[in-house]
Order: C-alpha cells, then structure tokens, then sequence
C-alpha cells in the first residue's frame, strides 16, 4: 500500500509541475513578439526541379502571439537555385552561345505566415501556412561586339505554401524549430515554382 502511495504521490507531483509550467507558458507566449530567423535547404520540385536545383534557403522572421497556440506574422526570405545544366543549356541556345552562365534567384518580398501550435508545452508541434509575393530573378551572360554583357529579367508570382513542424522554448524565451514547407508560387501563363525548404531556425519571444 505504502508503494502505491508512494506511486500517486510521485504521479500528481509530476502533473502538477506540468501544469504550472504550462501555465507558464501561457502566460509567457500570450502578447510576445516573435523575432528571430532561419536557415536550411530549397528543394525544387515538379517541373521547377528540371530547370533548378538544390539551394540554401534564409529568412528573417517578425511575429505576434495572439494566443498561447497562434502566433502570425511576416517571414522575408531568399532562395538561391541553381539552374540545371539543361536549363544553361537551352538558355545558351536562346541566345546564340555556347555558355549562358545562368543565375537564379528567388524572393519571399512579402510572405506573412500563421502558425498553430497543437498544444502548450515547452516541447511542441505545430502547423503553419504562408501567402504573399514572390520575386524570381533570372540573369545570364552574353557575347556581343562590345565584349561579355549581364542581362537579367525579374518576374513577381503570388505563392502560397504550408508545412510542418516542432518548436523547443527554453527557459529563456529562446524558440528553436525545426521544421518543412511546400510552397507553390504561380504566375498567369508560366509554370508554377514548386519547392521544399527544409530549416531549423531561432527565435526570441520578447
């Protein structure tokens, strides 16, 4: 009897330890302001990954908890792809050489986000979604009679994507995430830009 006891006294200690700190981190989640960044890699995908290829991906992120679960804000981000040696290829064509010296860049200029989180606790998952404007920047070389010229082309899309993943508060209002997104960013009469960024980022909850 004394080890059963003993037992239940162990079990409502540990829960109520849980409960403050829940309470916590309600108290400290609710009204912050999210600052922070992240960092990973950009996958393409569809038929965006037969002219790009893998790349690392940053952004800087500003939020809001309205609550202890949501928190929204705006995420500024750049993509750097690579193009495919069949995409530098056709572009050298294009213009009549045997080497277009290809660049790609893509931007999140304006992306606010939305983030849920499944419960309160210091370690969490959560689901997140994001609309706003892309910015795709396409630059090569070319031979004239004055010698080598860069030439570029920028194009705005609007793009919406959503993703996954699980957050550690620390004792110190530090978030670490770690977490997966598909975006699909699109433009009338162009072919979608598909991709998948895999980042861990940090955040201050101030």
């Amino acid at each position: 009897m004394r080890r059963w006891g003993a037992l239940w006294l162990c079990m409502a200690l540990c829960a109520s330890s849980a409960w403050a700190q829940t309470d916590t981190l309600v108290g400290v989640r609710k009204g912050s302001i999210e600052l922070g960044g992240a960092g990973g890699l950009s996958i393409p995908v569809g038929d965006y990954g037969d002219w790009a290829s893998l790349s690392g991906t940053g952004a800087v992120i500003l939020g809001y908890y309205s609550s202890p679960r949501v928190s929204f804000g705006v995420d500024w981000g750049g993509h750097w792809h690579g193009p495919t040696d069949q995409a530098d290829s056709l572009k050298a064509v294009e213009v009549g050489q045997s080497d277009a010296e290809l660049r790609l860049k893509l931007y999140r200029i304006m992306t606010p986000y939305i983030k849920y989180q499944f419960k309160v606790a210091k370690v969490s998952p959560y689901a997140t979604g994001i609309m706003g404007l892309y910015l795709q920047e396409v630059a090569w070389t070319e031979q004239t009679i004055g010698g080598t010229v860069s030439q570029s082309v920028a194009q705005g899309y609007f793009g919406v994507g959503a993703g996954l993943g699980v957050q550690w508060v620390t004792d110190d209002n530090v978030e670490i995430f770690v977490e997966g997104r598909f975006h699909n960013a699109m433009r009338g009469g162009a072919t979608p830009i598909q991709f998948i960024d895999a980042r861990v980022g940090l955040a201050f909850l101030l």
